[in-house]
């Protein structure tokens, strides 16, 4: 039984944690180590883990089975940067802990987003996601995504990568 909890403050050291370890397994195949940690000691600090869980512009979600946190998802209230007359929301990240991959923990976990988006009135849910990521692209087109157009550059380190903007009609 998964059991939901919106995240505040208090959340800090779980979400932390959970958004370093997602991120490297995630990206252990991809990128070197060295560009692994370069991105964590810029990206995912306690001080921007704390201005996300203490910001009005975002929401997160985490989700526990037996008390043991196994994945997240960020919603931010920002519009699409292709014009969809300001009626979304992005999914800034989704992660899962590789232990849980297909086993439909995923689909659960937006399942919820989609429920938190329909309740802002929004119609739709956007995302960037790197182009790099095989399995994070295939998991949003099953889960219904489209393609809208290419995204910014997203640095990893040294690397460089391109992104794809997707998007989801509620």
């Amino acid at each position: 039984m998964y059991i939901f909890k919106k995240a505040d403050i208090t959340f800090l050291d779980i979400l932390h944690n959970l958004m370093k370890d997602t991120f490297i397994q995630a990206y252990e195949n991809i990128h070197s180590e060295e560009n692994i940690v370069r991105y964590l000691n810029k990206n995912v600090t306690t001080k921007l883990v704390s201005t996300i869980l203490s910001s009005e512009t975002f929401s997160c979600t985490i989700v526990f089975k037996r008390n043991k946190p196994l994945g997240f998802f960020i919603l931010k209230d920002k519009e699409c940067p292709f014009n969809i007359n300001n009626t979304s929301l992005e999914l800034k990240q989704l992660y899962i802990l590789k232990s849980e991959y297909n086993i439909g923990l995923g689909k659960v976990l937006f399942t919820n987003a989609v429920k938190i988006t329909k309740t802002l009135s929004k119609k739709y849910i956007w995302l960037t996601v790197s182009d790099s990521n095989i399995q994070a692209k295939s998991f949003y087109e099953k889960t219904g995504f489209k393609k809208l157009g290419r995204g910014n550059k997203i640095s990893v380190g040294t690397d460089t990568l391109s992104s794809t903007v997707m998007i989801y009609k509620i």
